[in-house]
């Protein structure tokens, strides 16, 4: 069957089924928009309904793709009391569209997340009812991490550039209440990595790699890593697979921690009149320690379990 009869019957499919959901159920509803069907919003969304359903949410709760979206009748928008994008492209899809809706954005990094909204705004109304759940972590999170796992730091290392994760005053601020000093060295065209990287390493204790598109991709994140081994300085990352590969250690939230969370957010807006939270970071997360890494370099950690406990202690989350 041709490509292009293929998309057509796609979308009449769409249409249909979002017409007939809203002619079906003319009540009031909460409305999903996912990036895409792959594994990571499946899961998100799975445990974002779950915890829902567990707390007799009440209302209907459809959820679509970004592409779906793009076709939505506004007639079935027009009983929509919120829209909970998950993930960039569908954050993207609907700043597009309709702005009168409450729109909160999840499962998308900050720098994400900023970028998506000025250029939303540009030309048009402010639009206030818009707010998020990033998917990375607050650095004074990582900061207190490495504090935990390794007390015998002072220097932290941190790459910047011309795309920035973190303001480099926020990064200093945290860093100097969690009792380090920060060492940075800038990446980019003008910048060569190995240059870079030799500076980082040999005035810093442990190099903090935040996940930032603009200074850190595939090719450096391997010389990054490589580096740290020659050097035998360790690197604390933001995912489980950056310590798989050779990182000392990470805090990261998973899909269904922030599904949860998301969830949490959301029925606290039900009670409170759908009034949006402040932008904020996921309070479910997780802790990866490389002990095998810990152990060549020389180094003592305790297990994740207890870094996870100590760390929330100190975060006051239950």
């Amino acid at each position: 069957m041709p490509f292009l009869v293929i998309r057509a019957l796609m979308i009449l499919v769409a249409l249909f089924w979002l017409e007939k959901s809203a002619a079906a159920n003319g009540e009031e509803r909460l409305l999903v928009v996912i990036s895409d069907n792959n594994s990571i919003y499946k899961k998100f969304t799975s445990t974002f309904q779950s915890v829902l359903n567990a707390h007799d949410f009440g209302l209907p709760v459809d959820v679509v793709t970004a592409w779906s979206y793009r076709r939505t009748p506004a007639e079935y928008l027009e009983k929509t009391l919120l829209v909970v994008s998950v993930g960039a492209k569908a954050t993207e899809e609907v700043m597009r569209g309709n702005r009168e809706i409450p729109l909160y954005a999840t499962l998308i990094p900050r720098q994400a997340f900023k970028g998506i909204t000025a250029q939303g705004q540009s030309g048009k109304p402010p639009n206030t009812k818009i707010s998020a759940v990033f998917l990375d972590q607050p650095v004074s999170r990582q900061f207190n991490l490495i504090k935990l796992a390794l007390p015998q730091v002072r220097r932290i290392g941190m790459f910047t550039g011309s795309s920035v994760t973190v303001p480099q005053n926020l990064a200093e601020e945290e860093a100097g209440k969690a009792g380090f000093s920060l060492v940075t060295e800038k990446l980019g065209q003008n910048y060569p990595l190995a240059t870079a990287i030799d500076r980082i390493f040999r005035k810093s204790d442990i190099l903090l790699v935040l996940p930032d598109p603009g200074i850190i991709d595939t090719k450096t994140a391997s010389t990054i890593l490589m580096s740290s081994y020659r050097y035998r300085r360790p690197v604390a990352a933001y995912s489980e697979a950056y310590v798989k590969a050779g990182a000392l250690l990470a805090v990261y939230s998973t899909p269904e921690q922030i599904g949860r969370y998301t969830a949490n957010q959301v029925l606290a807006m039900k009670k409170n009149h759908w009034i949006l939270p402040e932008e904020s970071y996921s309070t479910e997360y997780s802790i990866e320690v490389n002990h095998w890494l810990a152990r060549s370099l020389g180094l003592t950690i305790t297990t994740k379990h207890k870094l996870l406990r100590e760390l929330k202690k100190l975060e006051q989350v239950d």
